[in-house]
């Protein structure tokens, strides 16, 4: 091989090898091109995760006594209305007499007011683990239901229970809820 024939291969291997690198930087700009790219859409997403309008979390109902009623209806009053049924009158005694555990209720009187728009039921729930010691049937509007018998036999005393009343369509679907204290004496 002549000195000119091994100074050509030497020109076309350092070519070649002028080439390769050439070939290794175009990859791996291409690669950290890529790389960006998809950072840029994981951010993007990341973002527009973060700004889509979340759906409120159900704030929980709370029961009305006579110490907060008025702070209850302050409350209420500044809610935005969410349901067509946005108010309900509640019509009804607060303390409730049974001769004993097992007799009809002397004086319980519950009414759907005239003054509503849906029909309802309620449910009597004792305790803080919300016992089902009642359930009425739906009164229409104007209704009431009075001699209640509650399902579970009390012993003699005082109970505090909450009337949890169920604002329903014609469907009988649930629009909304309200709870309300009531007083269970229960004599000897």
């Amino acid at each position: 091989m002549s000195s000119t024939e091994t100074q050509e291969a030497v020109n076309q291997e350092v070519v070649n090898r002028e080439v390769s690198n050439e070939t290794k930087k175009d990859r791996g700009k291409r690669t950290a091109i890529v790389i960006l790219c998809l950072l840029l859409l994981l951010l993007l997403a990341i973002i527009i995760y973060l700004l889509w309008p979340k759906e409120d979390e159900e704030k929980r109902g709370r029961v009305v006594t006579q110490e907060n009623v008025g702070e209850v209806l302050e409350e209420i009053e500044k809610e935005p209305v969410a349901a067509p049924a946005a108010s309900y009158t509640v019509k009804m005694n607060s303390e409730w007499k049974f001769e004993n555990g097992t007799a009809a209720s002397s004086n319980a009187y519950v009414e759907n007011s005239e003054h509503n728009e849906f029909d309802v039921y309620f449910d009597v729930l004792l305790g803080e683990e919300e016992e089902v010691i009642y359930q009425s049937p739906i009164l229409p509007v104007g209704e009431h239901v009075d001699n209640i018998t509650l399902t579970k036999d009390l012993d003699a005393g005082m109970y505090n229970a909450v009337v949890v009343y169920h604002l329903v369509d014609e469907n009988q679907e649930t629009l909304s809820t309200v709870r309300v204290s009531v007083k269970l004496l229960v004599a000897g």
